[in-house]
């Protein structure tokens, strides 16, 4: 799961290489989004460690 994780934190930074939508209630969706992944992905690595600081053996199903 943490490998997962971690490549969703890369998506954010990806999200800039796109060109803009020319429809604004769609590119107001697409530039609140690379936020939405970000907090996301760091929530699943939160919940990919335990307690004591090492991986997880319980699965992640949010």
């Amino acid at each position: 799961m943490r490998p997962a994780c971690t490549d969703l934190i890369e998506l954010p930074e990806r999200a800039d290489d796109y060109l803009p939508l020319p429809d604004p209630d769609l590119q107001a969706a697409w530039s609140a989004a690379p936020a939405d992944v970000s907090s996301a992905a760091g929530g699943c690595l939160t919940a990919s460690i335990d307690r004591t600081g090492r991986p997880s053996r319980r699965r992640c199903l949010r």
